[in-house]
């Protein structure tokens, strides 16, 4: 009887924590979305840890090591000025999950980008964001991301 009150214990003093944790990874995604929809890509890269591994659709693909959210934003941001593109915004519309195990977090999610072009049309773009987060000092950081494109820019129905 003993051993079963401490295991409900652990259980019930564990669920709180592992829900607030969920809670404060997903808000580290959205903080990340909501500062790239405003094109503040300097508050975006706030919510990374210094070391990172980054893989997306922008050349040149991959950024690994120490200030990859950096690199990484620098690219997106010659990539943009290239394409004429702005962003107009960045929607997580569902995370299908959100494992934590200890310090570490991976969060598959679905989201939705809006760009505009030199014409101020918007377009949009759905793609499958897979995040891996770590926790340190009490608070979330993504460590690495990848990016897979669901369907390529269309316009955007108003």
């Amino acid at each position: 009887m003993t051993r079963f009150l401490a295991l409900l214990t652990a259980f019930v003093c564990t669920v709180p924590a592992v829900a607030s944790d969920k809670s404060d990874v997903l808000a580290v995604l959205h903080q990340w979305a909501d500062s790239f929809a405003k094109s503040d890509l300097k508050a975006a890269v706030a919510n990374c840890a210094d070391e990172a591994v980054i893989f997306d659709e922008i050349p040149p693909f991959d950024w690994h090591g120490s200030g990859a959210c950096s690199a990484w934003s620098d690219s997106f941001s010659a990539w943009a000025k290239q394409n004429n593109l702005t962003v107009d915004s960045a929607v997580i519309s569902r995370a299908r999950q959100v494992e934590i195990s200890g310090d570490t977090a991976y969060v598959p999610a679905l989201v939705t980008i809006g760009m505009k072009d030199k014409d101020g049309a918007v377009e949009t773009e759905k793609g499958a964001w897979t995040v891996l987060l770590k926790k340190s000092s009490g608070a979330w950081r993504i460590t690495g991301w990848s990016w897979a494109t669901l369907s390529t820019m269309t316009p955007k129905k108003s």
